[in-house]
């Protein structure tokens, strides 16, 4: 039995103002110097597969480029690999919150780009994933949350300790959204340039988390580049912002 909670989609309430209201900025990066702050940020350099990934983490494919941070995918034989793209990840971290970030998505197939929280434990799960999307559906975003303990060495997928909602909306590597968590200790929200897509009650975490932002080439999930997937790829993010509630300063 399937116990994981479907996405709720929410219409009809107001868009929030540019300058969230009940929240203050914590931390953040708008990407407008001329190369990346290593001093806050970890650039992967390796190549690791949970989910049967075909891709080498290769730290030049992690750059700034016109304001943006971008992430490039390329068909490029590396260290036996086929395929080179980005991992980076804050040296920041939070517990509870409100997390924006524009970005404009890679797609095509075998592409797999994610938005996503992993605890500074450095266990598993929790996880909470802001966006993924499968490149050859560039019009759908996943919003999930994972939690545990591992039952029998399964995923949390397998036994109903996931969370998950589906926005289909426009095609988002056309043109940059804006991503939104708010982790309440009590609830997650998911928002889509300002408006509610998803939100869940289930598997809250509790203890501090770091960001992820990555591009995945292939693995279960997407499939394997084929002819009708173009190279390169870009993950562009024009910024991630931290924001705390007011009542928490």
């Amino acid at each position: 039995m399937n116990t994981c909670e479907e996405a709720e989609v929410i219409k009809n309430i107001p868009p929030l103002t540019d300058d969230p209201d009940g929240w203050t900025s914590s931390w953040g990066d708008e990407f407008d110097g001329d190369s990346v702050d290593v001093g806050a940020w970890i650039i992967a350099d390796g190549h690791w597969s949970h989910n049967g990934e075909e891709q080498y983490y290769a730290p030049d494919e992690v750059y700034l480029y016109e304001g943006d941070l971008r992430i490039r995918s390329r068909y490029r034989y590396y260290e036996g690999l086929s395929y080179t793209s980005g991992h980076i990840e804050s040296i920041y971290y939070q517990r509870y919150g409100r997390i924006d970030i524009r970005a404009k998505l890679p797609g095509t197939k075998g592409m797999w780009p994610a938005l996503w929280l992993l605890p500074t434990s450095r266990g598993w799960p929790p996880e909470i994933d802001i966006l993924e999307l499968i490149g050859h559906n560039p019009n759908t975003i996943h919003m999930s949350t994972h939690w545990g303990p591992l039952l029998d060495g399964r995923p949390p997928w397998e036994v109903g300790q996931t969370a998950t909602g589906h926005f289909t909306g426009p095609d988002f590597t056309e043109d940059y959204h804006v991503f939104t968590l708010e982790w309440y200790p009590d609830s997650l929200r998911w928002l889509v340039d300002d408006m509610v897509r998803f939100k869940s009650t289930q598997g809250i975490p509790h203890e501090p988390m770091y960001l992820i932002m990555n591009t995945a080439v292939g693995g279960g999930w997407p499939g394997s580049p084929d002819g009708s997937t173009t190279f390169p790829q870009y993950h562009d993010i024009d910024y991630v912002r931290f924001y705390v509630q007011n009542e928490d300063i």
